[in-house]
């Protein structure tokens, strides 16, 4: 490393900078003051804008790592670095780890000696701009173009792109180009809807009657005919019709009923006399008598 380059980081390790001059490096809960020694030089290159500034919002503090997040001046983290303490060596430099919402920036620190950081208290401590923004001779701007871009839907689904991002239109969209305006058509017959899968045939006719252009049937009932709901359909009552035989004529026809009845029962009686008569006569027919010897 050039002598000039030592000797300005050196100076570095007794001053502020990169950080604003007179810049107190003190962490929100007044734990960790940031040391002179630790970052001996610092560039970025973010944005496009000259007035953007950035600074240290977050220290991590342990025996292991060294972790340090950057945010812009709208509280949006830029990225991280990190620090393995047991492979650092003096004035060595690290790259920047950028966030979804910063992928296109590009960021060194530098970092002298570990000394002071050991010796400073240990954990994950939080500071404001006012107290670890960075010197704008820091800040490089980018040359100036769409560095992200961020899709969201009504259901606050997001997501963001950088660097070569295509837009390919779907179902029923295409996209047309004015000058240097997008416009976005919803169209039909664009190859966008999926088919829909094959339906039985719908009923067209009701005893060759057709409904209206509407697809509308009316039934109307008349007299005792009423209609009911059941699922997928009309069920056809009758509310006031009556049985074509009265009382009386129910009263006659139990009473024959009861004779015919009582007829079966003599039947049965005779069948039963006869049936003993003819067991009766079976057996003396079949009787055999043996008379005795010298009768």
């Amino acid at each position: 490393m050039a002598a000039g380059v030592l000797d300005f980081l050196n100076q570095n390790s007794m001053r502020s900078f990169p950080l604003k001059d007179g810049a107190l490096r003190l962490s929100d809960d007044g734990l960790l003051t940031i040391p002179n020694s630790f970052i001996v030089d610092f560039r970025l290159c973010a944005v496009c804008s000259t007035s953007a500034t950035f600074y240290i919002s977050k220290l991590g503090n342990f025996s292991d790592i060294i972790s340090v997040e950057l945010s812009d001046n709208n509280n949006v983290v830029v990225g991280s670095f990190s620090v393995a303490v047991s492979s650092h060596t003096t004035n060595k430099d690290y790259w920047l780890t950028t966030t979804s919402l910063y992928t296109g920036a590009i960021g060194r620190i530098t970092v002298g000696a570990l000394d002071d950081m050991k010796a400073a208290a240990a954990g994950t401590f939080h500071f404001t701009a006012a107290q670890t923004t960075f010197e704008m001779t820091t800040i490089v701007p980018g040359v100036q173009q769409i560095s992200r871009l961020t899709l969201s839907d009504t259901l606050d689904n997001s997501f963001t792109l950088t660097g070569n991002v295509t837009l390919k239109a779907n179902s029923n969209v295409r996209f047309r180009l004015d000058n240097t305006t997008i416009i976005i058509d919803a169209g039909e017959n664009l190859g966008l809807n999926k088919l829909c899968s094959e339906l039985g045939e719908p009923i067209r006719t009701i005893n060759g009657v057709s409904p209206t252009s509407l697809g509308e049937f009316t039934l109307v009932s008349a007299d005792c005919a009423s209609f009911e709901e059941i699922d997928n359909g009309l069920i056809l009552r009758d509310t006031c019709s009556k049985p074509c035989q009265g009382c009386d004529e129910l009263t006659a026809l139990t009473e024959r009923s009861i004779v015919v009845e009582s007829e079966m029962l003599r039947v049965r009686e005779v069948v039963d006399n006869l049936q003993n008569s003819l067991n009766q006569l079976a057996t003396l027919i079949n009787y055999s008598c043996e008379c005795p010897p010298n009768a």
